[in-house]
């Protein structure tokens, strides 16, 4: 990974955001992973200019085996949940894949079955990233 924070990570690429789009999602369903939410973060924003993306978009997905492993460990998992990847263009063009760590997340709940469902989780997305 070459864009890592303490509660994420991913890459940059060199192909436009339409194109990091299409892949993305086109590898989250390769995954297993079924995406629920879509969020234009410049949406929010309208009327700003002084924002730091050009584009910016988060994408909630979701694998539902997982997602149940989660739900039986902790019913409030759903304040965690779902696995955010954010895709954004700086305006440079650069194009930036991101991932929530969801054992990051999982770490608060202290509780094993969580954590193990987190890690799998994390493995897939990794794998996706690397794609890139």
């Amino acid at each position: 990974m070459d864009v890592e924070c303490r509660y994420g990570f991913g890459k940059k690429s060199e192909s436009s955001f339409q194109e990091v789009l299409a892949r993305v999602e086109k590898l989250l369903h390769s995954y297993g992973f079924e995406i629920h939410s879509r969020i234009n973060v410049a949406d929010i924003f309208s009327g700003k200019d002084d924002l730091p993306f050009k584009r910016y978009l988060i994408i909630g997905a979701c694998r539902p085996d997982f997602a149940e492993e989660a739900f039986t460990a902790d019913p409030n998992i759903g304040l965690l949940l779902p696995c955010n990847i954010v895709i954004y263009e700086d305006f440079c063009g650069q194009v930036t894949i991101m991932a929530k760590d969801p054992v990051h997340m999982m770490d608060l709940l202290e509780d094993p079955r969580a954590v193990v469902a987190a890690s799998k989780v994390k493995f897939e997305l990794e794998q996706l990233i690397e794609e890139f």
